[in-house]
């Protein structure tokens, strides 16, 4: 098992078997095997990830800390080593299932539903997301403390995280709606988030559900209408008595 091919990570070469590659990975062994590569771009990932890769294709299973999961779940999809990619979602479900039901941490959450994110936009994969929401579904309680929490800073976020996060809200997407209106009140104007937590929540379940948080969403709205642009004022108009929908594929 000589070391005769490197992966060139993004801090360095790192030596490997082409023949223990092979064994993993389809795609590896036609690159090596096949088109005769004695070096592969492993660019987009840390050495330790790359070494975390390495060893569990040398050893037959895989240890990591959930820094290395990302880099670990892509790496094992590109190269099409299914089995890593299973041991890593199993490890993942583990973590939020603990985080959810026993050892709540709004810093370990956080972390765990942007590697949810993370995973779905560059995998276009709704794995980990199913995983996340249907963990938090499952303990309304934390899942409310969560999205306060996540919520209070809405200027944080890309719109594919605030998505989800409607998404994560269920039934209660009134805790959505209050912090929206905070955020309004503390800005005093529509930014991008806030104009796609408007495009994405459903105002017509909110109404029927949540009639507190409906009113004092327009009241909000209404009272600040002076400082809105008027695209902003004709897309609220619009919003009151209807909603847009929308949905992940994947």
């Amino acid at each position: 098992q000589s070391n005769n091919v490197t992966l060139d990570s993004a801090d360095g070469p790192v030596q490997a078997s082409a023949i223990v590659l092979s064994l993993n990975s389809p795609v590896i062994k036609e690159q090596v095997l096949h088109g005769e590569k004695t070096n592969l771009d492993f660019q987009g990932y840390s050495e330790e990830s790359v070494r975390l890769f390495l060893q569990a294709c040398y050893q037959g299973r895989l240890d990591m800390e959930k820094e290395n999961m990302a880099h670990i779940h892509k790496i094992s999809h590109t190269y099409q080593v299914y089995w890593i990619t299973e041991a890593v979602l199993n490890d993942y479900r583990n973590r939020v299932k603990r985080c959810a039901e026993t050892t709540y941490c709004f810093e370990t959450a956080l972390f765990l539903f942007k590697e949810a994110v993370s995973t779905f936009l560059v995998l276009k994969k709704r794995t980990f997301v199913d995983v996340f929401i249907q963990s938090f579904a499952g303990v309304p309680k934390i899942r409310k403390k969560f999205l306060k929490l996540y919520l209070k800073n809405l200027r944080k976020y890309s719109a594919e995280e605030l998505k989800i996060a409607i998404e994560l809200s269920g039934g209660r997407v009134d805790i959505v709606v209050n912090a929206l209106a905070n955020h309004i009140l503390e800005f005093k104007k529509l930014d991008d988030n806030a104009r796609g937590l408007l495009m994405n929540i459903n105002f017509q379940f909110l109404e029927s559900e949540h009639p507190q948080a409906y009113k004092a969403t327009f009241d909000v709205l209404v009272g600040n209408r002076q400082k809105l642009e008027k695209g902003d004022l004709e897309m609220i108009l619009g919003l009151r008595h209807g909603f847009c929908d929308w949905r992940y594929g994947g």
